[in-house]
């Protein structure tokens, strides 16, 4: 009796083996990667992903740029000759004590405080284009397995 139903069970799992449907063969590469490529052209969210990218790679290099903030150089200049600068061999006191000198003068100061906060700003801006990368291949590979998947499903 056990043979016998083993022998029916056999039978039948052979024949539901051979009645399901592949569709493999229905399944074009080029016209699915060509429904690909037309979706990362024209999908809004994959223009959105780039420009996010973009502007994270701006940041990075307004970042590195901004090292030149530490540095502020000044000039004044006083073309103006005075009796009393003349007299003086070109400095002079005016009337409230201020010592005037004729001619131009420079000066260069450095900011500490920005000299310490930089280093963390150029960071935070490569942290920023490395999530923005990391997002826009995640969105990628999103677009590329959802329009995989509805070309299968309307297979």
């Amino acid at each position: 009796m056990k043979a016998i139903f083993f022998l029916l069970f056999l039978c039948t799992g052979y024949s539901f083996a051979f009645s399901q449907e592949s569709i493999i063969e229905d399944i074009d590469d080029k016209t699915l990667d060509k429904y690909i490529t037309l979706a990362r052209q024209h999908f809004p969210a994959k223009k959105a992903a780039d420009a996010r990218l973009e502007r994270a790679q701006i940041a990075v290099n307004i970042a590195k740029l901004t090292w030149l903030d530490i540095f502020n150089i000044g000039y004044y200049y006083q073309p103006q000759r005075s009796r009393s600068n003349a007299d003086n061999g070109g400095v002079g006191i005016n009337t409230q004590g201020q010592i005037i000198t004729q001619g131009f003068l420079t000066g260069v100061t450095v900011n500490i405080g920005n000299l310490f906060s930089k280093p963390g700003l150029v960071k935070t801006a490569k942290a920023e284009y490395t999530i923005a990368k990391a997002e826009r291949e995640q969105y990628d590979a999103t677009l590329n397995n959802e329009v995989k998947s509805r070309y299968y499903d309307f297979l």
